[in-house]
């Protein structure tokens, strides 16, 4: 098989590992285009004739592609498969002719990309949750996505947990740091915890603490996104949705974006005044549904942060125009937000929209759980992906290049592949 053949000679020839970037460039360039003339590979892949010569070379060997050759002769047009036959039309051998070479994906490597992606499908998805994901790919385009802590967590920026705990040291009482360590430890009210750290930290300074906060957060976002070798954020903006909602205070999807030269606002809830106009735009925007590090003032960290936001009536109103229009798809996001969780329930009583969650390894009550909250399930099963840097965020990563381009699904998991053996 051409993949086992590709895989072979890169465990064998460690050093020239390189090529499989070329292959992969090679393949989705190719894919679904018939034969290509070797002049046109060469433009699309910015290579010189002896680079392609040698890349085209090794996929033959390797049967990933197969060659044909084109020549012309009196004003028509024939094919051969060896530069060494004779022409059909005048009996003189091919080379002795005009011609040039035309390539072609091999039906069999082809058919061993698609028995791939739906292999690793199987392994990651179960019927209901493939079912759910389908679901989703036919409604890709009245979705939006809404992206919490989950997503970041490759990056370096730690979720509430995380970062209260590295801010406990602000509380000198012991007592007080003992008890909002026990809050963490025991999966407890989180904004509890923050309220008593900015009451016994910050002596109820919460513009402190949220200054704090952001230089924290901005710290971690420069050295992360150095050391980040496995996100999800170019898939997400590759997805080309119209709005994405996130609750991050990091402006990571921004960052992302602008390395993609893709242009996204960026607005807060609270800088929509008309839900008419801003559901009909065509320009792509991230609603920080809780602020960005941008401006304090502007954060959701406290109970009465939340209170205020989730009790206004305005804010209520232009998310239950969003839930009952769109389906939200829920990323990274736990749903143990209580404020927002509550709201969720309340608008959903009067709605018959049914939204999306993607998670993973969730037990069967958990997800009868999501379903009584009116959400389709994708529960994915990442104990497959075992082998690989980082199997959650591997794993959510062919999820959403399934989402955007059925194809983008086999050229990461041949590259996953090669490198690491799924099991």
């Amino acid at each position: 098989m051409s993949i086992q053949l590709l895989k072979r000679y890169m465990d064998e020839q460690k050093q020239e590992s390189f090529k499989l970037d070329k292959i992969i460039m090679l393949v989705r360039y190719m894919r679904n285009k018939g034969l290509v003339y070797s002049e046109s590979i060469m433009k699309a892949l910015s290579m010189d004739s002896n680079e392609l010569e040698e890349l085209l070379k090794f996929a033959k060997e390797k049967r990933i592609i197969k060659a044909e050759i084109s020549y012309e002769c009196d004003d028509e047009n024939y094919k051969a498969s060896i530069i060494e036959a004779t022409c059909l039309y005048c009996d003189e051998t091919i080379e002795k002719h005009d011609f040039d070479y035309m390539f072609a994906l091999e039906e069999d490597f082809v058919t061993e990309l698609e028995v791939m992606r739906q292999e690793i499908l199987n392994l990651l998805c179960d019927e209901k949750s493939l079912k759910n994901l389908n679901g989703l790919k036919n409604e890709l385009e009245h979705s939006v996505f809404f992206i919490g802590s989950g997503i970041s967590l490759p990056i370096g920026i730690p979720d509430w947990r995380g970062l209260i705990g590295d801010f406990l040291d602000k509380i000198t009482n012991s007592d007080d740091r003992e008890y909002v360590t026990k809050i963490l430890s025991d999966n407890g009210d989180i904004l509890k915890a923050v309220d008593i750290l900015i009451d016994k930290g910050y002596q109820e300074k919460s513009e402190e603490f949220k200054r704090d906060v952001i230089n924290y957060i901005q710290e971690k976002v420069t050295n992360g996104v150095d050391r980040a070798r496995v996100h999800c954020y170019d898939e997400l903006i590759d997805l080309n949705q119209t709005f994405i909602f996130t609750t991050n205070y990091d402006k990571l999807l921004m960052y992302y974006a602008v390395k993609k030269n893709i242009y996204l606002e960026e607005k807060l809830l609270s800088d929509i005044n008309s839900m008419q106009d801003f559901m009909h735009s065509k320009t792509g925007c991230i609603i920080n549904l809780h602020g960005t590090t941008n401006n304090e003032r502007h954060m959701i960290l406290s109970t009465d942060d939340y209170e205020n936001f989730y009790g206004d009536r305005d804010n209520l109103e232009k998310l239950s125009i969003m839930l009952n229009t769109k389906f939200f798809v829920f990323v990274g996001f736990s749903f143990k937000d209580k404020y927002f969780r509550d709201l969720y329930k309340k608008i959903q009583k009067f709605s018959s929209n049914r939204h999306y969650i993607i998670d993973f390894n969730k037990h069967e009550y958990d997800i009868k759980d999501f379903e009584d909250d009116n959400l389709r399930v994708i529960n994915l099963k990442t104990h497959a992906l075992t082998a690989f840097e980082d199997a959650y965020t591997d794993a959510l990563k062919v999820i959403l290049r399934y989402l955007n381009n059925t194809h983008e699904v086999e050229y990461y998991c041949l590259e996953k592949y090669i490198i690491h053996k799924i099991e």
